[in-house]
């Protein structure tokens, strides 16, 4: 899962929802707060309950003749694309900017108590709404190319967005329930 699902599925524990988020920079808990720590793990346990999911196996199954090893990863931040766009389908009670609004207050507040080079990392959360358009997918795939080893060209995803938009929306409504239950 990626960053807008992470947030999707956190606890009130507003310490532990910044450990949800930035769970991926985490290398060792030894010295990070202990709700972080927390939210590190819960983000741990949510990436391996969603790898081997029946839904998230399928959304795979359908980008890995094209995205080969990468095909996981450009499905995190498809999902993240899904859940901006049709947020209230997933959320009715609030909009995609409220969410995100809110998301942000909560993770300025505990940003302090994260090491250094992990609070440098965002100013803010603001950016997660550019996940609703395929210009902002675009350019979460191009940095996701430039932290790949192999510097691959993970934009030769986007087409397989709009091809399997409604299959993979509704694993991800499958999906999202049973990970809801990890919190």
């Amino acid at each position: 899962m990626n960053y807008l699902a992470h947030a999707l599925l956190s606890p009130t524990d507003d310490t532990i929802m910044v450990g949800n988020l930035v769970g991926d920079y985490v290398r060792s808990l030894e010295g990070i707060d202990p709700g972080i720590g927390k939210g590190v793990i819960l983000h741990r346990r949510i990436d391996s309950v969603a790898n081997s999911h029946p839904a998230f196996r399928r959304s795979a199954h359908r980008l890995i003749p094209v995205m080969g090893h990468y095909a996981r990863a450009v499905l995190d931040i498809f999902y993240d694309h899904l859940l901006a766009r049709h947020f209230t389908d997933f959320v009715p009670a609030t909009t995609l900017d409220a969410f995100v609004d809110a998301i942000d207050r909560r993770y300025q507040g505990q940003r302090q108590r994260l090491p250094p080079d992990i609070a440098t990392r965002w100013d803010d959360l603001t950016w997660l709404t550019t996940y609703a358009h395929h210009d902002g997918i675009a350019s979460s795939l191009r940095r996701l190319s430039q932290r790949s080893r192999r510097h691959a060209d993970l934009t030769t995803a986007l087409p397989l967005l709009d091809e399997f938009h409604d299959a993979l929306k509704r694993d991800l409504e499958e999906l999202l329930p049973d990970l809801a239950k990890l919190v």
